[in-house]
């Protein structure tokens, strides 16, 4: 007999002294073989006021319905490793098919492992689920014969797993998610009677507004040289040079083509 069953029947003789009022669990002892022909093997009993429980006395405790918060608090769980050899006879199975539930609610976290195999059979593509530590199917499929899977079972203590922190990593995300509402969800508001479509994100947007919206004056503005030339201006003293008449003041002359070619050939 494993070592779970003696730790279960120890939890569940717990549980029915808890119920008659008994605090103190150290006046019994059972033996390591816990079952002998179906009854509890029990070493020595100090409650004597208390009946010894039978073991189908301690079945009935598990419909109790504060029988498994005190389980889960108070059981020791020990790390189980076991083959699970599961028979498919021909046929359709669904999703949520049960396949094991020996330890429902017990807090357990499962790792599974399919039997690995170099033949892709139908069996291949079975997919299974674990919740409250009951093994489901998570898939729809049919098979033509029988099938035998094999599947590779760890269980392991949540209260193990939790309370050692060596191996507990915390993952920090580069970034939090946006909270930056949807943009086809904005509410525009309704300022200077327009009209706006919103949610349309092609080339057919539509936006229409009030033609009686009075728009402000646009004035014209004369563009700045970036550079002016000043008339130029020269002394008439000082200098001898200088005496003579400003050069750009002189009376303009017009010049023609003949006025040049008689000053050429002169």
């Amino acid at each position: 007999m494993g070592s779970d069953k003696y730790y279960k029947i120890k939890n569940r003789i717990d549980f029915y002294l808890n119920e008659k009022g008994v605090t103190d669990f150290s006046n019994y002892i059972i033996n390591r073989q816990v079952l002998v022909d179906n009854e509890i093997n029990i070493i020595q009993w100090g409650y004597i006021d208390i009946p010894k429980p039978t073991y189908d006395e301690l079945k009935t405790l598990c419909s109790k319905p504060n029988f498994i918060d005190h389980r889960n608090k108070n059981m020791l769980l020990l790390k189980l490793k076991f083959i699970l050899k599961i028979k498919f006879d021909p046929g359709e199975y669904k999703r949520g098919d049960m396949i094991y539930d020996k330890y429902k609610d017990y807090p357990y976290i499962w790792f599974i492992n399919l039997q690995d195999t170099s033949i892709v059979t139908p069996t291949d593509l079975i997919q299974f689920k674990v919740k409250n530590s009951v093994l489901y199917i998570n898939n729809d499929f049919t098979i033509t014969q029988v099938n035998n899977v094999y599947l590779s079972c760890v269980l392991v203590s949540k209260k193990d797993i939790d309370t050692n922190n060596k191996y507990v990593v915390n993952v920090i995300p580069n970034s939090l998610p946006s909270t930056s509402m949807n943009s086809e969800q904005v509410e525009i508001p309704n300022n200077n009677e327009s009209n706006i479509t919103q949610g349309v994100t092609d080339d057919s947007a539509m936006v229409s507004v009030n033609n009686n919206v009075s728009e402000p004056e646009i004035v014209p503005v004369k563009k700045k040289n970036l550079y002016e030339h000043p008339t130029p201006v020269i002394s008439k003293t000082g200098l001898p040079w200088a005496k003579a008449e400003p050069r750009f003041d002189v009376k303009k002359i017009k010049v023609t083509k003949e006025d040049v070619k008689k000053i050429i050939s002169s």
